[in-house]
């Protein structure tokens, strides 16, 4: 049986585009090392599900709506902590929960020198050692 491909989302596409700018601006720079991290997570991408990491110390991570994700270790035990965290009713978590999302998405997060660094969910479960529900990013439009 074929492996299905997983459909990239409309974030999964701005952040390979990001990528793939920035690998082209490292290479011109000179920076092949740079380039090719970046030419690595495009490809961490487009894997297949199958073959992505889908929790780490049994968390997992789940896009409550389009701003906030939360860090749990079920989808029930996420839409519990964020009704409480937020505020919202049953129905509101229900109408805007988005699913389970990829340990290789993730946020820019704002490094010493001021500029924005791309780290995974994974990488920020690791080094918090989350262990309990938490929202682990939040956007607002």
């Amino acid at each position: 049986m074929r492996k299905r491909r997983r459909l990239l989302s409309r974030h999964d596409i701005r952040h390979i585009y990001w990528l793939a700018k920035n690998a082209a601006k490292q290479l011109l720079l000179g920076n092949v090392g740079e380039a090719k991290e970046a030419i690595y997570f495009i490809r961490v991408h487009l894997k297949y599900d199958s073959e992505i990491k889908k929790d780490v110390f049994g968390m997992r991570v789940y896009r409550m709506n389009e701003c906030d994700c939360v860090c749990a270790k079920s989808e029930e035990e996420a839409k519990d902590f964020y009704m409480d965290a937020v505020g919202f009713t049953s129905e509101e978590v229900e109408s805007d929960f988005l699913g389970e999302v990829s340990l290789q998405e993730g946020v820019y997060d704002l490094n010493d020198e001021g500029g924005l660094d791309w780290i995974t969910f994974e990488e920020l479960v690791t080094r918090n050692r989350i262990a309990n529900p938490y929202i682990i990013s939040s956007t607002d439009y």
